[in-house]
């Protein structure tokens, strides 16, 4: 478990809340939908579920709470993250906050953008040495004979 969400229905609050762990475990999918659904939320394509509290390592996700998300969308984020190692994990973070990203679409468009470029300042670092000349007179030798 990445995430843990406290979600609830933004137009009817007294419904309740569900706390749905994200990603969601495939043997677990169809139960955290009915739990959704109890709340009448969880459409696939609107925004619907307010996020009332969010538990995760990630505590750059903390800026969603209070926030109108799509569950299939934090379920989304959620695998993307999951499948960072450590370094990429820290690196999401910091330009998470740098950026001040808090939008789920941001915050998924960001996970496709780190991994590519992970390491990226390593190869286009420029070398530091004088350039030479293309005849350089001391590398030229005549022969004397």
């Amino acid at each position: 478990m990445m995430i843990q969400a406290v979600l609830s229905n933004p137009s009817h609050p007294e419904y309740g809340v569900a706390t749905i762990p994200f990603p969601i475990p495939h043997d677990q999918y169809a139960h955290c939908m009915e739990l959704l659904e109890a709340l009448e939320i969880g459409d696939a394509v609107k925004a619907d579920c307010k996020v009332e509290e969010v538990y995760s390592f990630f505590s750059v996700l903390k800026r969603t709470k209070m926030l109108t998300v799509n569950a299939e969308e934090l379920n989304y984020l959620a695998k993307r993250l999951d499948s960072f190692d450590t370094g990429e994990a820290a690196q999401f973070q910091a330009m998470a906050h740098k950026l001040e990203l808090f939008e789920l679409k941001d915050l998924i468009n960001l996970t496709f953008l780190l991994p590519a470029g992970y390491g990226h300042h390593r190869l286009f670092r420029p070398r530091r040495h004088r350039p030479r000349p293309l005849h350089e007179p001391a590398r030229r030798q005549r022969k004397r004979g």
